[in-house]
């Protein structure tokens, strides 16, 4: 079962769009991303959330190996008000849908990617690992996220968000004794990573690989 039509959790009390795989689900459920978009796609259409990133394959037809909920952020904010209403999402999705709760992961764009940051230092016992692009981290933060597996992009001409803002942050989570993954592109601008990103052909089965040791809620 498939689905690419927007739809409201009552537990989050966001928009947001949601797929999950065409074929049977394995018995212990689909693993669960969560994307999040940047600052453009802020309002209160979810369908405008398929702009970029996942959602936007997705609404082309592309299939991935996962389930998707792509959350919307309503306008003229930032996703950490929505910290809890994320979690909420997580765990309705959770408990509604046929998703593994102890793979469950958080990706994000520009804005997106702060939100990320913030979602697993808020909530580390939600998520398996991380995709953060293109965007900011708050290396204060990373105390908390020393436990979660990273995979960091960037790209080296980023006019929006230099390159160094974070490198600071992977440099503060190995202060930390975390051990992040970053990936810089040489000569790419800040709309320029996310698809380098996600056409890594790592990418998947390193996010897909990790596996939280408690399940939400327990």
């Amino acid at each position: 079962m498939i689905s690419r039509q927007p739809t409201c959790g009552a537990a989050s009390g966001l928009g947001y769009l949601y797929a999950e795989p065409a074929t049977e689900p394995p018995p212990a459920g689909w693993p669960l991303v969560v994307f999040l978009h940047g600052s453009g796609e802020r309002g209160n259409v979810p369908e405008a959330v398929a702009a970029y990133g996942l959602p936007a394959y997705v609404a082309a037809g592309q299939e991935l190996p996962f389930a998707l909920a792509s959350p919307q952020c309503p306008a003229a904010t930032r996703w950490e008000p929505h910290l809890p209403a994320l979690a909420a999402l997580i765990g309705e999705l959770c408990a509604n849908r046929p998703i593994d709760a102890t793979r469950v992961y958080v990706t994000g764009l520009s804005m997106g990617e702060q939100g990320a940051w913030q979602l697993a230092a808020r909530y580390p016992a939600l998520l398996a690992a991380a995709v953060p692009i293109c965007g900011r981290g708050c290396p204060d933060e990373a105390a908390q996220l020393r436990h979660l597996p990273v995979w960091v992009f960037h790209g080296l001409d980023d006019a929006l968000v230099p390159a160094a803002e974070i490198e600071g942050m992977v440099a503060a989570l190995q202060a930390g004794g975390a051990a992040p993954r970053l990936t810089l592109y040489p000569g790419v601008g800040h709309f320029d990573v996310w698809d380098r990103a996600y056409a890594e052909p790592e990418l998947w089965p390193w996010l897909l690989a990790h596996k939280r040791r408690s399940a939400v809620g327990e």
